[in-house]
């Protein structure tokens, strides 16, 4: 069976989804529609976990070198009382707090759910398995249907 291709700019995407924002293979699947198995034999050839662990080393070193520099010009503005200085101080914090207020925003963001559509998959599921194992429980929803939608409706109504 010959492989399926891929444009490079799937290739690209499936790269930085894994070194840059740190997705598993699993999430870049669902992601991006490609195997594992692709995915996998893309990392190897690119070396994607020695460049995951060099970015996030890089970040740990960038991170220390900016707190390093804020102690210093912090210092140096306090000791000297320059205008500069301090007003790189002032710029410094400001991001600092821009920064602390995404991650905390990212923290609180909720992933939206279709209810539904997760409701009519559980019906069809239910429907599947009760069509195999016990046909007078599928007869006995589908004589109810009608009641089940409705109460559904009405907790989804309530949940949003």
């Amino acid at each position: 069976m010959a492989r399926k291709e891929y444009s490079l700019e799937i290739r690209y995407n499936a790269e930085d989804l894994f070194v840059d924002s740190g997705l598993t293979y699993k999430e870049i699947e669902k992601e991006l529609s490609v195997g594992i198995s692709t995915l996998k034999r893309w990392g190897k050839d690119g070396s994607w976990s020695t460049l995951r662990k060099e970015k996030i080393k890089n970040s740990r070193t960038l991170k220390e070198n900016l707190r390093k520099l804020h102690i210093k010009l912090s210092q140096r503005a306090a000791d000297t009382a320059n205008l500069e200085d301090i007003y790189g101080v002032i710029k410094l914090e400001k991001l600092n707090q821009d920064e602390r207020k995404l991650k905390a925003k990212n923290q609180q963001e909720t992933v939206d759910i279709d209810y539904p559509k997760l409701g009519l998959e559980f019906l069809e599921t239910l429907a599947e398995v009760l069509k195999e194992h016990d046909p007078a429980g599928l007869k006995l929803i589908s004589k109810n249907f009608d009641r089940i939608v409705d109460k559904f409706k009405e907790r989804y109504a309530e949940a949003s």
